[in-house]
């Protein structure tokens, strides 16, 4: 109801109670193993047919409820002296799905680099994740389609597919959420060194939005190759740096310079970051900022930690990758069910002050447990038997 998704009573229904069995179920989240949670549980085939042949609007859902989390994660308040940044970070990652599994659509073979460098069996997606002031939560997802999975997708449906690159989506989910951001807000955008290409620096830019950064070693800054030039740093170039995370100070010997980065015209900033005076394997980062200094640069692209929390919660909490469907509409429509349940922990965990969103599973556990308890309650005073109450509740102790 809070945002307003243009659903009919059956529909809302079916999604209210597969976002409540995402949150309750303990075992594999299966369309199955949620509808037997159910007090009263439809027939099987119900809950697959809403994923896949009931008319609703994925894009549609997708955009309302976009419009909504960003209204909500930037609130338009007068009494700033300085307005928070608006950080919006970019990153993908893979569901994994059994490499026996071979008629889901979207699952294919992908790089992984999070995996040794290897390959990956599942579904690549890409989300962005927005963080203003205390308030976070994802906002934008999309899934990923290799051109091999495009070829063999148009054979089978007659609206043909486009490739789209992990560049291009990204660029298209931000120029979705560019008209709906405020003005006079400073916009960061994150992104790790597979993203840092030219076209999305510049879109960045364009909109007068900040970029941060990882850079790989062979990018080339005032006319040398970064790892040339940091082969060539002295200590006595080195500053110490502690850089902050959740829980933790990090300690950094880093090095900044300003300059023009091959392929952008604008004078940027580039980061030179070791982990000792010796570290062989420096990282790099770039921060069109230029009035940032290397801890404050650091410091911001060290937040883009919250996306990979994201990716944690709804592998391994959420069912991500669970799904049981096969066609592409259904499993987007799963993928987008999830997100909004994801969205809603963001939510919750926000209003309520706790400190992670496994709290806040505990806490809608806890009040799920307290209603069954008190509906249960009510029917042994209506005048029902414990035992027949049991039946209704708890069918299998019964």
């Amino acid at each position: 109801m809070l945002l307003k998704l243009r659903l009919t009573q059956p529909q809302r229904s079916h999604t209210l109670n597969f976002m409540e069995g995402l949150l309750m179920c303990e075992a594999t989240k299966t369309l199955s193993a949620i509808n037997r949670l159910l007090l009263e549980p439809a027939h099987p085939s119900s809950i697959a047919d809403f994923f896949t042949y009931s008319p609703w609007d994925n894009e549609d859902i997708r955009g309302q409820a976009q419009k909504v989390l960003l209204k909500w994660a930037i609130p338009e308040e007068d009494g700033y002296l300085f307005r928070p940044r608006i950080i919006i970070s970019i990153d993908d990652s893979l569901c994994s799905k059994p490499k026996e599994s071979k008629h889901f659509e979207p699952v294919e073979w992908h790089f992984d680099a999070k995996e040794g460098r290897a390959y990956g069996h599942g579904v690549s997606f890409i989300t962005l994740h927005i963080e203003c002031g205390s308030r976070s939560t994802p906002i934008n997802w999309r899934i990923y389609l290799r051109e091999k999975t495009v070829r063999r997708l148009n054979r089978i449906y007659h609206q043909k597919i486009r490739f789209r690159s992990k560049i291009t989506l990204s660029v298209e989910m931000l120029k979705e959420i560019q008209p709906l951001l405020p003005e006079g807000y400073p916009v960061y955008i994150l992104f790790d060194s597979w993203y840092a290409s030219k076209r999305l620096i510049q879109f960045c830019l364009k909109n007068k939005w900040h970029v941060i950064c990882a850079l790989k070693s062979n990018r080339v800054f005032e006319g040398k190759k970064l790892s040339r030039m940091a082969h060539y740093l002295g200590n006595k170039n080195l500053t110490k740096v502690w850089v902050d995370s959740a829980t933790t100070s990090t300690l950094y010997w880093t090095c900044l310079k300003q300059g023009k980065l091959r392929g952008l015209l604008k004078e940027v900033s580039v980061i030179i970051s070791k982990r000792h005076p010796r570290d062989k394997r420096p990282e790099f980062f770039l921060c069109t900022d230029t009035s940032l200094s290397a801890k404050e640069a650091l410091s911001l692209y060290v937040r883009r930690w919250a996306i990979e929390i994201d990716y944690l919660y709804l592998k391994t909490r959420l069912g991500l990758g669970d799904f049981r469907l096969r066609s592409m509409e259904g499993i987007n429509r799963y993928f987008t069910l999830v997100f909004l349940t994801l969205a809603y922990l963001s939510w919750r965990k926000a209003e309520e002050g706790t400190k992670n969103i496994s709290e806040v599973i505990a806490i809608h556990r806890q009040e799920q447990y307290e209603e069954v308890l008190r509906a249960f309650g009510r029917k042994v005073i209506e005048g029902q038997s414990v035992e027949e109450a049991l039946k209704i509740f708890l069918p299998k102790a019964a």
